[in-house]
């Protein structure tokens, strides 16, 4: 019996909006090689969209073709846009603009490898007894103030042992491995929403 490959969830139509967005198609995608296109079939390429599972490599194939992330491409962060604060007139809009543009996500070959820092700030948390919700109590700015001093006093530790490491200048805990749920969106884009009076902040 033949190896069964295992497939990964995606999100069919986002990944359809992604590929309009970059302005293709799935047709010109399903080309050969040589005519422009990533050399799988399209009917496999629209199965996939359809079924809602594809293979990793096919994933990889199309999220390099379109420059951008395989997990953005698979629809990791389009849950986003199912929060009732989107229902407001021109929030959508602006937060698909501005923090769902595929050239925030570009395609990143060691993308697979790198730890999730956000997952990381809240497992240090846990292991001296803070929990999530603690944390997430604090405005953006004492978040960022705690993120940074954590950073510095772990980089100043592993200096003893490690001379050459370097703060982590890399990581954003802001970015989108953060939006775990619709606070954490509303955070993200709190100026546009007071702007527009949908939310305020108390001194």
């Amino acid at each position: 019996m033949g190896r069964v490959e295992t497939k990964v969830p995606i999100d069919g139509s986002w990944m359809k909006r992604v590929i309009d967005w970059r302005g293709t198609s799935l047709y010109a995608l399903g080309r050969s090689k040589e005519s422009g296109g990533i050399g799988w079939n399209i009917r496999t390429i629209r199965r996939a969209a359809s079924e809602g599972a594809i293979s990793p490599k096919l994933l990889d194939d199309l999220a390099r073709a379109l420059n951008v992330s395989p997990d953005y491409l698979a629809g990791k962060y389009c849950h986003t846009l199912e929060y009732p604060i989107m229902e407001l007139e021109g929030v959508e809009e602006y937060w698909t603009q501005n923090y769902l543009d595929p050239d925030r996500f570009p395609y990143d070959p060691d993308e697979r490898e790198r730890p999730d820092a956000y997952q990381h700030l809240l497992d240090t948390l846990r292991v001296h007894g803070v929990r999530d919700d603690e944390y997430k109590k604090l405005d953006m700015r004492d978040r960022s103030r705690l993120e940074e001093k954590i950073d510095l006093a772990v980089m100043n530790v592993l200096k003893e042992w490690f001379p050459d490491c370097t703060r982590s200048a890399a990581i954003d805990y802001e970015d989108a491995s953060a939006w775990r749920d619709e606070q954490d969106v509303i955070e993200a884009m709190l100026d546009f929403l007071v702007e527009k009076g949908y939310a305020t902040v108390s001194d």
